[in-house]
Parts: C-alpha cells; structure tokens; sequence
C-alpha cells in the first residue's frame, strides 16, 4: 500500500509475488478495480486468462483451485487484475468472497491494495496478516502515512514500514522518526524498474536491481512470520503504541 499514489506500490507489489513465486504456486491480486488493470503494469495485457469481470458471479465458497489455474502469469505468479477493456469493479461482496476463497488454498496471495479501497472496506485489511506501507520521503508522503496509520491500519494485525528514497528531500530515518516507527527496509531510486514498465516488461526485466533485492528481503521476513508455512499471508510489522504526533 502507497501513502500516496505514484510511489511505486504496485510494482513493489507485483515483486513480491514474484519472490514467492519462485518456491512455491503464488496469487498477486490487483484491487485497484478502477484502474488500468495490473496486467498492463506487468506487460501481460494481451495474455489469455480470467480478470476481475469473469468473476462477476462468483459468490459464497470460492474454491482457490477453481480460479488460480485459469489466470494469466507474470514471473511465475498467478495474476488476477482489472481489466481496461472493461471497466467497471466488481461488487465489494464478490471481492471479500473471492478474496477469501484463495487465502482459503495453500497458496501465498500478496494483494495490490489502494489505501482509498482499504478505508473504504475494512474487510480487506481483514484478510491481510502483513502490510507493506511504502512511504516516500516528502511531506506529502509523509501526512499520509500518518493518516493511513491512525485510520485504516489502526487495526491491522502486523504493518511493515518501507520508506521510497527515490523523491523529496527527507531522509529515511527522519520518515521512521516521524511515524515513530522503524523501517522494514529502504526502496532507493531504480530507473530500470520504469523503464522496463514503459516497454511492455515489467518492473523486474533487470536481473540485479534495488526493487528486486528489497522485494527479496522482505519475502524473507513474511516467511519468517508465517513459519516458513505455505500459507497466505500480507505484510506489517511495527509496534503500536507510542506514536508521537506528526508535524511539519
């Protein structure tokens, strides 16, 4: 989750899954439903599968084994994303049932999840064991993890704070002295991750490269939290008291 649009969320995301993905069979869902699609992020738009809008009906049990097998792929991840050629998000109920069906298999599943969807369904941030919140080093960023950490994550069970060095002036230590909350990790300015979004790649078309070393890093936290168990699970890890008061 971004503390605010165009910090790079959804490729951090999208790296994460990927991570995974290479032990074991992974879900990355897109949950920006009004959106261009994630498959357009990952270069896999033209590729056969099942999007948001052919799970229209799904309703009650959704079994994981009945879904996983029919979406597209990117780096080994299963993906189930919007669709710009039909826009229009499913309703809350068909995503929460949905949701719940693949965090039901034995499937990791990392959810590309806005913060305005999450505070506009708490369900969401229900289903979710860990959260990434990626902050950038700007005030803007900043005022915004504030109000995502005092409002929808408020209750969430375990969320992990990665500052994005890449715009503004602050330091990182001074986005975890503000938030009164150490960082996970620090995603530093990586031109290749863009680039390679622009020709139809993906973020991870370079094999050495920051985002991938700090997706990597904090996969292995979320296995360290999990018990190394194939089990889904979604990302966070901070205290909760003792947050000090933000200002400029």
């Amino acid at each position: 989750m971004g503390a605010r649009g165009g910090v790079g969320a959804s490729c951090l995301a999208a790296s994460l899954a990927a991570e995974s993905a290479r032990t074991r069979p992974t879900a990355l869902v897109d949950l920006d439903l009004g959106g261009a699609g994630l498959d357009v992020l990952l270069g896999i738009e033209d590729d056969g599968g099942l999007r948001w809008p052919d799970l229209g009906a799904a309703r009650g049990q959704v079994a994981a084994d009945d879904v996983v097998p029919l979406l597209p792929t990117w780096e080994g991840a299963s993906v189930l994303s919007a669709d710009h050629r039909r826009p229009g998000p499913p309703s809350p109920e068909v995503v929460v049932d949905v949701l719940g069906g693949l965090r039901g298999g034995a499937t990791p599943v990392v959810l590309d999840l806005p913060r305005v969807a999450a505070a506009r369904d708490g369900r969401l941030l229900g289903l979710c064991d860990v959260v990434v919140l990626l902050v950038p080093c700007d005030v803007p960023g900043v005022a915004g993890a504030y109000a995502i950490l005092g409002g929808p994550l408020l209750a969430a069970a375990v969320v992990w704070l990665v500052a994005a060095a890449s715009t503004g002036s602050l330091a990182p230590v001074e986005v975890a002295d503000a938030l009164d909350r150490p960082l996970s990790a620090v995603l530093r300015a990586d031109r290749t991750a863009a680039d390679a979004v622009e020709r139809g790649l993906g973020p991870l078309a370079v094999r050495r490269q920051r985002l991938r070393r700090v997706a990597a890093e904090l996969w292995r936290g979320v296995e360290a939290l999990a018990g190394e168990a194939p089990e889904p699970i979604s990302i966070t890890s901070v205290p909760r008291a003792g947050r000090a008061g933000w200002s400029r």
